[in-house]
């Protein structure tokens, strides 16, 4: 859309409802003519005005009664024949209000009675004409009178070559929940803080996350000022002004209006990023398509992965789908608005007959969006401290690297983050004449695993950041009970007195265990 049909929608917008010269008019009319995108904007705000017509008609009575009242008044005060021949008859006016006008002059009754009719025709001319005023102003009024509590909706994700379904739905407030197959994922950002609920319909296991509405009830607040609401946020998406009307085209049967969304570099648009439908009906979304980076699969995006590592002479890409220039890598359609779902569907209160544990707010993080956490649930109650969680997840990642290094402990702890070494081992262990594709994906999530662990926990960023952790594993053998292959000092002040009385040094032994003491290691001062 350029600059003309920009400042020929203002002028069609201010025609909607009024009347305008012939020949400003005819310049819209000759406009409208050659240009589809302009034409389809004008019908769309035609079909906003006659629907808030239609809203007002009920009205039209009543403003009718206002519109005999006043003009009896001016009758009563004594007004011409003339004068009153120029308006509509109208119903006796009540004896109050005769008896008021009879006790003022003659003539300052007429001019009381005269600008009591101006008011009435202007409050009148302000009823019948809102919504001939700004767009914004009636499309907010449509808007509300469209909302709807809650929606339901699926989401078609392209990730590492395959497509993937889950099952979205939002509410009112700040209601949410995203189905992934094997476990659910409700959560609810209400004023008094944060509550998250995670299910395993598998195992009728349930983790739940609270946050102590004191620690963020000022952050809550602040989220439900800036953030919309989450329904109208989806509901009103395409009306937001970097998106622009395309066409009208029929989709699944129904009349919709398209509207795209492009990407800009210096004020210029350059690619498109979206695409909405819309249905004309309701004016609600009915399909959303989002365009993304599609890496090559042999491009070594992939951590230095490649989909060749992992095929034969003989096979071909396997189950890998490959998208064209343009193609959607998201895709949301499927929308019932207002759904009739069960009261439980957004809750956060397990269901009953499940199994219930307690996490931080971190580890549920983890646990929903991060990889490799999937098994590590703790209790609110176990006062776990940043060396605790460290230890941790230095344990599982260790863990990961010995099951693809025959049971050896890496010489280094940078080794679990240097691709040059584990990639050779994900190869070896994934590769097996099957699926390349399947295999490229196996491979790929474990080295998602690893590859923040050398960054993280590296030398360098040991030295940088003062973190006091020391590896000590080269050469240990896993299931060593005595032997120290790890060890670190925690810097943070528990968040509540250890009950078990010990100190803030963490280790790590050969068979993974992780046990604190008061003071370092003997190991480490020898």
């Amino acid at each position: 859309m350029n600059s003309d049909c920009m400042e020929m929608r203002r002028r069609i917008e201010d025609s909607i409802g009024f009347t305008l010269e012939l020949g400003q008019m005819a310049e819209i009319e000759r406009h409208c003519a050659a240009c589809e995108s302009c034409r389809a904007h004008r019908e769309r705000l035609l079909l906003d005005n006659s629907r808030l017509s239609d809203f007002a008609a009920p009205r039209d009575e009543s403003i009718k009664r206002v519109q005999e009242r006043a003009i009896e008044r001016v009758r009563a005060a004594g007004a011409t024949e003339s004068q009153a021949a120029a308006i509509e008859p109208a119903r006796p006016q009540s004896p109050p209000s005769r008896r008021m006008l009879a006790r003022i002059p003659r003539v300052a009754a007429i001019a009381v009675a005269a600008a009591a009719v101006v008011i009435a025709f202007m409050v009148i001319d302000l009823i019948r004409g809102a919504h001939n005023g700004p767009v914004p102003a009636f499309a907010d009024v449509q808007e509300k009178m469209q909302q709807v509590e809650n929606v339901v909706y699926r989401v078609q994700t392209w990730n590492l070559g395959q497509w993937t379904t889950r099952e979205e739905g939002r509410s009112r407030p700040h209601l949410s929940r995203k189905d992934f197959g094997d476990h659910i994922f409700v959560l609810d950002i209400h004023r008094g803080g944060i509550a998250m609920l995670l299910l395993y319909p598998a195992e009728k296991r349930a983790v739940i996350s609270r946050t102590n509405p004191s620690e963020q009830h000022e952050q809550c607040d602040q989220f439900h000022q800036r953030v919309p609401n989450q329904v109208d946020f989806l509901a009103t998406w395409y009306k937001a002004k970097d998106f622009s009307f395309i066409r009208k085209e029929r989709l699944n049967g129904k009349s919709t209006a398209v509207y795209e969304k492009y990407s800009k570099v210096r004020g210029k648009e350059t690619n498109r990023i979206m695409t909405a439908w819309v249905d004309l009906d309701t004016e609600l979304p009915v399909r959303f398509e989002m365009v993304g980076s599609r890496p090559d699969p042999n491009s070594g995006q992939y951590r230095g992965l490649r989909l060749s590592d992992f095929q034969t002479e003989d096979s071909k890409r396997g189950s890998w789908i490959d998208l064209k220039e343009g193609d959607p890598v998201v895709i949301l359609d499927n929308f019932r608005w207002g759904a009739s779902v069960d009261t439980s569907y957004f809750s956060t209160v397990p269901p009953a007959g499940y199994s219930v544990e307690n996490c931080s707010q971190a580890d549920m993080i983890m646990m929903v969006y991060g990889r490799g956490f999937g098994n590590w649930t703790y209790g609110l109650d176990t006062c776990k401290t940043q060396g605790r969680a460290n230890s941790e997840i230095i344990s599982g990642h260790l863990s990961t690297w010995l099951s693809l290094s025959g049971n050896v402990f890496p010489g280094e702890l940078e080794d679990l983050g240097d691709s040059t070494k584990v990639n050779k081992l994900l190869i070896a262990k994934y590769r097996r004449g099957g699926d390349p594709a399947d295999e490229f994906r196996s491979a790929l999530r474990v080295r998602d695993d690893l590859a923040g662990i050398g960054a993280g926990f590296g030398r360098d960023m040991r030295v940088r950041e003062h973190i006091d952790i020391h590896y000590i594993g080269k050469g240990a053998v896993l299931g060593d009970s005595k032997r120290i292959v790890f060890w670190l000092k925690d810097g943070n002040k528990p968040p509540c007195p250890d009950k078990s009385g010990n100190g803030p040094y963490f280790m790590i032994y050969g068979d993974l265990h992780i046990a604190t003491s008061a003071k370092p290691p003997k190991s480490a001062r020898e």
